[in-house]
């Protein structure tokens, strides 16, 4: 019988949603972060900021890609045929020797 009751008195209780003059002072502007001092810039701002990264000049952005997708790997990004007995001494030209004992 109790429980019941307790979850009656939940049920009729609300949420008291006033919001004070001091809870949004102290709640400060929206956007902004509690130190004042690294948003100055931001409070003083002129135009709206800008995130999309439309300005930035980024390689081959606007060519068109007429290749379909085939499906393909991208083997020149992935690990394949990096190793291997035949493999190890790739960054060194055929005439160079060099001495892997350290002496």
């Amino acid at each position: 019988m109790e429980k019941s009751r307790n979850k009656d008195v939940v049920a009729t209780k609300k949420y008291n949603s006033n919001v004070t003059e001091d809870d949004l002072q102290a709640l400060g502007k929206k956007g902004l972060s509690m130190d004042t001092g690294d948003d100055s810039l931001l409070q003083d701002r002129k135009d709206r900021i800008d995130f999309s990264g439309e300005d930035l000049d980024v390689p081959g952005r606007h060519e068109v890609n007429l290749t379909p997708n085939l499906g393909l790997k991208d083997e020149e990004n992935s690990l394949f045929g990096q190793g291997g007995d035949d493999k190890e001494n790739l960054e060194e030209s055929k005439g160079d020797t060099f001495d892997r004992s350290g002496k």
